[in-house]
C-alpha cells in the first residue's frame, strides 16, 4: 500500500479513473480495499474485468460494491464492476475463444486479450493506445491464444509487457525466459519488458545482464526487466 502511493506520487499521480483487472487470483485482485486513497472522492471506481473475475470480486468485496455500502459505515473504498467478457470456456476445447469487443476505460480504448494461465484456465491481457504506440500488457500467461495471437501479429506492437517467471525451469502457469524470448520474436515489439520474475532474477547479475544484452542485440528488440515504479 505505502509501496504504491510513493510510486504514484513520484509518477504525479493524484487519483486513478479506473481499474482493470486481469483475472480472480489473489495476487491480481487483493489490496482493493486501499483503493480508497487513490480514488476520486464520492465517485465510485470503476472496475473493468471478466465475469468469472467479477463473480469472485462479489464474493471477497462486498463491502465495497454499491449494493452493500450503505452498511457500512467507515472509510473504504466505492467500487463499480463493469464486465467486458462473459465466462469464457476454462478448457482445451476453449482454444477458439473469440475476442472480446474492445473497452474504453477512462477514455482509453482497451482490447482485451484472452490468455492460457495453465492448462485450464483463462485470464486476460490487454492492448491499448500510448503516446509511444500501442502497449501489450500479457502479464500472467503459459501461452498464446489463437486469437490473441493472430491480434497481435496483425499489429505493430511498440512495447511488451510480458511474463517471465523463471530462468529456465518449467512452470505450468508460466512462462520462462526462453518462452518470453520465442514470444518476443514472434511479436517482434520495438522493446520488451519482462515482468513477474522470481529470486533467481539478479538485476545486478552479469550474466543476466549479458543475456538480455545478447538477445536484444540478435532479436533486434530491445528487451529488459521491468521493475516497481517503472514509468512505460
Amino acid at each position: 500500500h505505502t509501496h504504491t502511493h510513493t510510486h504514484l506520487r513520484q509518477l504525479g499521480v493524484q487519483h486513478i479513473d479506473a481499474l482493470v483487472i486481469t483475472h480472480e487470483h489473489a495476487d491480481a485482485i487483493l489490496g482493493m480495499d486501499d483503493l480508497r486513497d487513490v480514488q476520486r472522492p464520492d465517485t465510485a471506481l470503476p472496475v473493468f474485468c471478466s465475469r468469472h473475475t467479477a463473480d469472485r470480486l462479489q464474493v471477497v468485496y462486498p463491502y465495497l460494491l454499491p449494493a452493500a455500502q450503505f452498511l457500512v459505515s467507515r472509510y473504504v473504498a466505492k467500487l463499480r464492476l463493469e464486465v467486458f467478457a462473459e465466462d469464457p470456456r476454462h478448457s482445451r476445447g476453449a482454444d477458439a475463444q473469440p475476442l472480446p469487443a474492445p473497452v474504453t476505460v477512462a477514455g482509453i480504448s482497451l482490447q482485451p486479450l484472452p490468455l492460457w494461465h495453465g492448462a485450464d484456465y483463462i485470464c486476460f491481457g490487454f492492448v491499448f493506445e500510448t503516446q509511444r504506440g500501442l502497449l501489450a500488457y500479457l502479464s500472467d500467461v503459459s501461452e498464446l491464444m489463437p486469437s490473441a495471437r493472430e491480434y497481435l501479429l496483425q499489429h505493430t506492437v511498440d512495447t511488451l509487457v510480458l511474463d517471465c517467471l523463471f530462468k529456465e525451469a518449467y512452470h505450468a502457469t508460466h512462462i520462462n525466459m526462453p518462452a518470453a524470448f520465442e514470444i518476443i520474436q514472434l511479436l517482434r515489439p520495438r522493446r520488451a519488458v519482462l515482468v513477474g520474475m522470481n529470486h533467481e532474477f539478479d538485476y545486478y547479475s552479469p550474466d543476466l545482464a549479458k543475456a538480455l544484452a545478447d538477445f536484444s542485440v540478435s532479436s533486434g528488440v530491445e528487451t529488459i526487466l521491468g521493475y516497481d515504479g517503472m514509468d512505460l
